[in-house]
């Protein structure tokens, strides 16, 4: 019953927050934050896959012309590894394979202002 209770709350949270994005993209949602993902204003998201994973991850995430970086920062902070992402890129490869197996912040950043953060589960 517990478990009924808690999927039933997920999937309508995550029904509200879907409605309310989807409705207005032009103004961000304070409910954005209870996906996997994150939206800048046009809509565009960033994803991992797969999540949980093993040796290699794919992050799709939004294209610009100049150079960004992908981090993967450890719950306590500190960043363990960085990657150049390729100018006018959808998605990068990811070698997790050395890290330990626990919880991890992937963070998109493009230098002028564009910075996004979602969690990576590595198994």
């Amino acid at each position: 019953m517990k478990k009924l209770l808690l999927s039933t709350t997920f999937i309508f949270c995550g029904i509200v927050a879907f409605t309310q994005t989807s409705m207005n993209l032009n103004q961000p949602s304070p409910n954005i934050a209870k996906t996997a993902y994150l939206t800048n204003l046009t809509g565009k998201v960033m994803q991992a896959y797969p999540n949980p994973a093993t040796d290699q991850v794919r992050i799709q995430h939004v294209s610009f012309n100049e150079r960004a970086v992908l981090s993967i920062i450890s719950m306590d902070g500190k960043v363990l590894q960085q990657r150049t992402v390729l100018p006018n890129s959808l998605q990068t490869d990811l070698d997790i394979g050395m890290l330990k197996t626990g919880v991890y912040i992937l963070r998109y950043d493009n230098n002028h202002g564009d910075v996004r953060t979602l969690q990576l589960v590595k198994h």
